[in-house]
């Protein structure tokens, strides 16, 4: 019938996730206090070609000498709670929100 739907009060509970994207090379996504982050590697990568350097508000990623992603964030991590590792072709980045509220991009715009 018109109007039927689940009850009010009865729906899944909210998700955290919010808002994230995809761009030429990696994807993100976000809850409120970390950001994933993944950025494509060749599937046979070996994790001595890969540099990553995080710091407060940059994110440098290096795969044999090549830059894939170079930018300042659109908000602040904190560096000493974050961690890479590689997976299936992807380095994979978990990243602690400095300040838990939701980004509007990963980078700031430039």
């Amino acid at each position: 019938p018109p109007g039927a739907g689940p009850p009010l009060g009865r729906g899944p509970p909210p998700s955290r996730a919010q808002v994230g994207g995809e761009s030429e090379g990696y994807s993100w996504k976000q809850d409120t206090d970390e950001l994933e982050v993944s950025i494509k590697l060749p599937s046979d990568a070996a994790k001595s070609k890969l540099k990553v350097t995080l710091a407060s508000k940059k994110l440098r990623v290096e795969y044999a000498g090549e830059v894939l992603v170079d930018g300042q964030f659109a908000g602040a991590i904190a560096a000493d709670g974050s961690t890479w590792t590689i997976n299936k072709g992807a380095c994979v980045l978990s990243l602690e929100k400095a300040d838990p509220r939701p980004w509007p991009s990963l980078f700031a715009a430039k």
